[in-house]
């Protein structure tokens, strides 16, 4: 059976001159079902099925050379790296991708930036994650947000948008879109950023931890006396505390119901009022609040 030959379909993105050439820009080549593909190892062997199976839906290539002639110097091949090694995708003489099956959806991004890190999501509904490019329409993939607590793997970034790869027991390739400033949390390093020195001043951040606790006081004494009245045992709502070498952020914590929305402006507000002045900056989504010098 003669192998079925796909185009690629290709989004281009035209970045600055002052940036292309930088050593944190690159290109990628990602298809829905790679597998379906003919794919080349450093070798220059045809990767067998089995061997393809290594690779997962949307799994992303950096493309080394668009078009290269490979050791026969007659056939044609995409040159791509991934996880280190270097494979190559097998084009036929129009310069178009060679599959024995369906490759599904297939794109091609020019001159993206390299992001490469580990992150954590730190609210729910703050990350909306799909696993093809936002501006695609497609009912089979429908958009969701990922849960406060989920890691991921940032590739690379388009816009305000990075590809990235979930972590944890089903991992998997596609696109977040964060909702702001409160939405991820660096984990790369997190130990020691979490012992470094914070750029707060050590009073105001003591006046701080003050009103912390005052109203986490406030939540104790409330659910006791609801829990009491209930004859239940849920836990107290509260506000954690994490001071870093970048600046604070304070998260409530156990707010399963929902009911505190209301005191959560107040809070929010008092704590500007704390911080209040040009040398601080502010951010409050939600149930999150950072605080950031300029």
């Amino acid at each position: 059976m003669m192998p079925k030959i796909f185009s690629i379909i290709i989004f281009s993105f035209i970045a600055s001159n002052l940036f292309g050439q930088e050593k944190n820009r690159a290109g990628f080549f990602i298809a829905e079902n790679p597998a379906q593909l003919e794919i080349i190892d450093q070798y220059q062997q045809k990767l067998s099925d089995q061997d393809k199976l290594f690779f997962r839906p949307f799994t992303p290539w950096q493309i080394i050379k668009g078009h290269i002639l490979l050791s026969d110097q007659f056939s044609a091949a995409m040159e791509v790296e991934f996880a280190g090694k270097t494979y190559f995708f097998a084009l036929d003489e129009k310069g178009r991708l060679v599959s024995d099956g369906e490759p599904g959806l297939i794109f091609k991004f020019a001159d993206v930036e390299k992001t490469p890190g580990d992150f954590q999501v730190i609210q729910n509904k703050a990350v909306l994650f799909s696993k093809i490019p936002f501006k695609e329409k497609n009912n089979k993939y429908k958009r969701t947000y990922l849960e406060k607590g989920q890691k991921v793997q940032t590739v690379f970034k388009m816009g305000s948008d990075f590809f990235v790869l979930l972590s944890g027991s089903k991992k998997q390739y596609g696109w977040i879109r964060p909702s702001g400033r409160l939405s991820l949390r660096k984990e790369s390093g997190a130990d020691e950023v979490q012992g470094s020195a914070t750029v707060i001043e050590a009073d105001v951040l003591n006046q701080l931890s003050n009103k912390v606790e005052a109203v986490n006081r406030v939540y104790k004494k409330l659910f006791q006396k609801l829990n009491s009245e209930k004859n239940q045992n849920k836990p107290a709502p509260y506000w954690s505390l994490e001071s870093n070498a970048t600046g604070i952020v304070l998260e409530l914590q156990n707010n399963q119901s929902g009911k505190f929305k209301k005191s959560i402006p107040y809070f929010v507000n008092e704590v500007e009022t704390l911080f209040s002045g040009n040398e601080y900056e502010i951010y409050s989504s939600g149930s999150a609040i950072e605080i950031v010098k300029k």
